[in-house]
């Protein structure tokens, strides 16, 4: 459908906007923080799909965490403790 709305929008006939908002897959480097997550700390995004990670890499889950941010990689989720990385 890609290929339609291009085609659109060089006949002038739509105006559109691509941006990178939705991630997908596993693709690591991801940071949610606050409310907000961020890819490779420099794209805001949207959404993350987790469906392929709760598939492959969905840790169990720990109960009393309390965190203003997470870090998403592809097998495993972390949250950040004292300045350290730690499993969520």
């Amino acid at each position: 459908m890609t290929h339609v709305v291009k085609r659109m929008q060089e006949q002038n006939e739509l105006k559109v906007h691509f941006d990178f908002l939705i991630i997908e897959g596993l693709p690591g480097k991801l940071k949610w923080e606050k409310g907000k997550m961020y890819y490779k700390r420099k794209y805001e995004v949207l959404m993350y799909d987790l469906v392929l990670f709760k598939k492959y890499g969905l840790p169990p889950i720990r109960s009393g965490i309390r965190s203003d941010a997470f870090f998403i990689s592809p097998t495993r989720i972390y949250h950040m403790s004292n300045g350290r990385k730690s499993l969520a």
